[in-house]
């Protein structure tokens, strides 16, 4: 029997260089991962944006990060990239209904 993890979402965030990027994760998100397009860069991943851009949970290139839980409300988490380095976020989750 197959499991059934909800609906399946994505979605794509531009992240500049050099700036902690807002990333909004819907209630009722589930397995959430963020990854960056460029797989060479290394990046960040914190819960507030006025701490200094060298903090928050480090991400080796190529690496992901996974949220666990469900989040009850609007949970946001904010992304830089090391060297300041554009590139893009995905974020994919399952959403329950």
């Amino acid at each position: 029997m197959a499991l059934d993890y909800g609906n399946y979402q994505r979605m794509r965030v531009p992240v500049a260089g050099g700036a902690w990027v807002p990333i909004t994760i819907p209630p009722g998100a589930e397995f959430v991962l963020i990854s960056m397009e460029n797989e060479l860069a290394s990046w960040r991943v914190n819960a507030v944006n006025t701490d200094p851009l060298g903090t928050g949970h480090y991400i080796a290139p190529g690496n992901l990060f996974h949220f666990e839980g469900t989040s009850t409300a609007p949970t946001i988490l904010y992304v830089a990239v090391a060297g300041g380095t554009a590139t893009t976020a995905f974020v994919s989750y399952t959403l329950e209904f």
